[in-house]
């Protein structure tokens, strides 16, 4: 994608944040963290570690330490880029993605979290490591976006393996992709919380005849001449639909939220 056209998405993404999600954000609870909120008194079960042993000289009862809750989670994006993310109206598919993963980024970061993320094209990864920094999350988007995946495909082992490695401990995983094939994410899930965004457009849904037509595959290059009258729609809306079922059955067996985002939707109604 062009640099202005990132730049232009980015802009209106946080004046619609400034605008709509402002104060919402959860304020300080107390609980087990690092920041003292105040003294309590002891209570047996507590924990011992928090006594104010100088309580003793200044009060009859023994005072505890209580502390603001620590309610940080890591949270990671993975985008997966196909050739088939170049498809779709009125933006493709592509453009959808990354404007899903700044949403998703810039709300972990306004939230307090930590916000990692990796792009896999074919069999290479784009690094963001853990922040709380818009720039950082920006300068992201942008070399993602810089990629053309037509006429390539991610390499899904070599993308789960590295998500493996990179995610240390429990962390709340985002991928975002078309799904046109359905990854092992089997590991991942045992381990973490999975949520898919699975990018999509209405004319993979509910294809319409075109009648003849010479069509190129995203993802190889090949090109074939087909007759795209209603019969062969219509059993490629059957496939398509066959596929979905099969998607959204290993995701529940995992218990991997998921939702579909189509390009013609808004993300901040769609996903929040």
């Amino acid at each position: 994608m062009q640099h202005e056209m990132i730049e232009r998405m980015l802009l209106r993404i946080r004046k619609e944040l400034d605008y709509t999600h402002s104060g919402t954000m959860l304020s300080k609870v107390k609980g087990e963290g690092f920041d003292f909120a105040e003294l309590v008194p002891y209570l047996p079960g507590m924990n011992a570690k928090n006594i104010y042993w100088n309580s003793l000289a200044k009060r009859e009862s023994l005072q505890s330490k209580a502390f603001y809750e620590e309610r940080e989670i890591d949270i990671c994006l993975a985008l997966m880029l196909d050739g088939s993310l170049r498809f779709g109206k009125p933006v493709e598919k592509f453009e959808k993605l990354l404007e899903c993963a700044a949403w998703l980024g810039y709300m972990t970061i306004e939230s307090g979290n930590r916000c990692s993320a990796l792009t896999f094209e074919k069999h290479e990864a784009i690094v963001m490591p853990p922040t709380k920094n818009r720039a950082s999350l920006e300068h992201f988007i942008y070399r993602s976006g810089a990629i053309d995946p037509l006429f390539s495909s991610v390499d899904l082992s070599y993308a789960i393996q590295r998500l493996q490695r990179h995610l240390r401990k429990r962390s709340l995983l985002f991928i975002v992709g078309d799904f046109l094939e359905i990854p092992d994410l089997s590991l991942l899930a045992k381990r973490h919380a999975l949520f898919a965004v699975v990018v999509r457009d209405r004319f993979e849904a509910r294809p319409e005849a075109l009648g003849e037509c010479v069509v190129t595959d995203p993802v190889t290059g090949e090109e074939m001449e087909l007759l795209l009258d209603a019969k062969t729609a219509q059993a490629y809306g059957q496939k398509y639909r066959a596929h979905n079922a099969k998607m959204e059955a290993y995701f529940r067996h995992h218990q991997i939220s998921f939702r579909y985002l189509y390009t013609d939707e808004k993300v901040s109604a769609r996903l929040f």
